[in-house]
């Protein structure tokens, strides 16, 4: 892209992320098997599930489990609203940042 950037006067943003998860207070989702992380959490702290089940234990981490890096849907709205924004001040590249959930209750960090 900065090739491109530099041959053609193309100017660009690029957001790297992983994992969107959320919804706003007027827009979300509802399953009534759900089957992803992030709502079945919700689900066991407002006590409608009794437990999440996490599987695999033996990666380098902490408790054994998988890290699950996230970004909020409104974060990353606002990110690509920024983005645009940013090229005109010649922005290359913006980072973003999002959650990181561990399996174990306790070891999450944010």
């Amino acid at each position: 892209m900065r090739w491109y950037l530099e041959a053609h006067g193309l100017r660009f943003a690029s957001l790297r992320y992983f994992n969107a998860a959320g919804a706003s207070e007027n827009c979300g989702e509802h399953h009534a098997h759900e089957t992803h992380i992030i709502p079945i959490t919700l689900q066991v702290a407002a006590g409608t599930r009794e437990f999440v089940e996490v599987y695999g234990a033996d990666y380098l981490t902490p408790d054994g489990t998988c890290v699950r890096d996230y970004i909020h849907v409104i974060d990353l709205a606002r990110a690509h609203i920024l983005a645009l924004k940013a090229i005109d001040d010649g922005a290359l590249a913006r980072g973003l940042a999002g959650f990181t959930i561990s399996g174990v209750a306790g070891t999450d960090t944010v």
